[in-house]
């Protein structure tokens, strides 16, 4: 007995057999799903250690709780790395431990740089020169940096792109941070190994950073490629010419074919007994041809030498020999070359004439010229 499927049977089949497609497709496209990059951020505290700034020490400590307490306007994440360095004629690096950032102890971590920071020696003088050689170092080895130098402004910062500019507002408010016991702040960026920006800030107002510029993706680096099909090979270019140092050899186009010479003229046979005598004439030369056309070439039969005469098959001379006429030429040439002509035909018809005559005397057989010879002969005596 046979089951009947119900519609709603037959759709619920269908989508459950549809879901199952999709999540055979779907599934290897959401694994190869490359993972949310992380960035490395750094953020690194500076404190002068002079004797001024030792009077300024509360409103440090004021201006740095508001500062971590807003995780530094928000741009600090939780797991970055948090530094601490002091300086006076020395650089003083690594004495307070490295801080992951975490938002819930941001009072606690604020106190201990205080307390650290109150308990540095403080000197008369200090120097930002001391500063340059490792923060450099850190600049480079940073993909995401941020420095906050709080100083009193005495002397000249050197080793930024922003020297000038740091050191005139170091000339124009410093005597009146010296007055309010108020220290000045510098924030300076760097992304892999650049400095993208610099702000000076004046507590107690905020404490402001610059915005990092977006992260541009990393060129990938392609393999060499190897094993390439061999190229084509190039006809080679005929370059004719001289070659200027004004203007590039030109490829000049092969010269077009032209028919320009008279058709040739069989030699003439002539018999091994005679020789025909053929009158000497002086040809002159014909005139240059003009600009731009070829001289044509002119070939007769006198510059030939004889063929060979065969008795059996006599060869058929050709009387009318006529040669291309000659362009461009004067009317003195002219008259030359008809003579010549003429005398060439004169000749050639003399040679024929005296060919047929040769052939029509009859050659007696050897029969018939010894009884002719004996007729002649006086008969024997008795």
């Amino acid at each position: 007995m046979k089951t009947r499927t119900s519609p709603d049977q037959a759709g619920c089949c269908t989508f459950f057999f549809t879901a199952l497609l999709a999540g055979m497709f779907l599934a290897p496209a959401l694994c190869a799903q490359p993972a949310a990059r992380t960035v490395d951020n750094r953020f690194l505290l500076i404190f002068d250690n002079s004797t001024e700034m030792k009077r300024r020490l509360p409103a440090v400590e004021k201006a740095l709780d508001i500062l971590l307490a807003t995780s530094v306007n928000q741009q600090i994440r939780s797991g970055d790395s948090l530094g601490v360095w002091t300086f006076d004629q020395t650089l003083h690096a690594g004495q307070f431990p490295l801080q992951a950032w975490d938002p819930d102890d941001a009072m606690t971590i604020s106190s201990n740089i205080i307390t650290f920071v109150s308990q540095q020696h403080y000197a008369r003088t200090t120097s930002f020169a001391v500063l340059h050689p490792s923060l450099e170092q850190v600049v480079q080895d940073s993909e995401r940096l941020t420095v906050l130098i709080f100083c009193d402004g005495a002397g000249e910062i050197h080793g930024t792109p922003y020297d000038t500019g740091i050191n005139q507002i170091f000339k124009q408010r410093q005597g009146e941070r010296q007055k309010e016991r108020s220290p000045i702040v510098i924030g300076l960026r760097s992304q892999r190994g650049q400095y993208v920006g610099c702000m000076v800030s004046f507590p107690p107002k905020p404490i402001s950073v610059s915005t990092f510029p977006p992260l541009s993706e990393p060129t990938p680096v392609l393999p060499p490629v190897t094993n390439l099909p061999p190229s084509p090979p190039v006809p080679p270019l005929i370059i004719i010419g001289t070659k200027h140092e004004s203007q590039p050899p030109v490829a000049l186009p092969p010269p077009a074919l032209t028919n320009l010479s008279a058709p040739k003229v069989s030699p003439v046979p002539q018999s091994p007994q005679l020789q025909p005598t053929t009158p000497s004439t002086n040809v002159p030369p014909p005139p240059p041809a003009q600009s731009g056309a070829p001289a044509p070439v002119v070939e007769s039969s006198l510059n030939q030498p004889p063929a060979p005469v065969t008795e059996s098959k006599p060869p058929v001379a050709q009387t009318n020999v006529v040669a291309a006429p000659i362009a461009n030429s004067a009317a003195g040439g002219n008259g030359g070359l008809i003579i010549a002509v003429v005398l060439m035909a004169l000749a050639v018809g003399l040679v024929f004439l005296m060919w047929r005559r040769r052939q029509a005397t009859p050659q007696a057989s050897l029969i018939t010229r010894s009884m002719n010879a004996e007729k002649k002969s006086p008969p024997p005596p008795p």
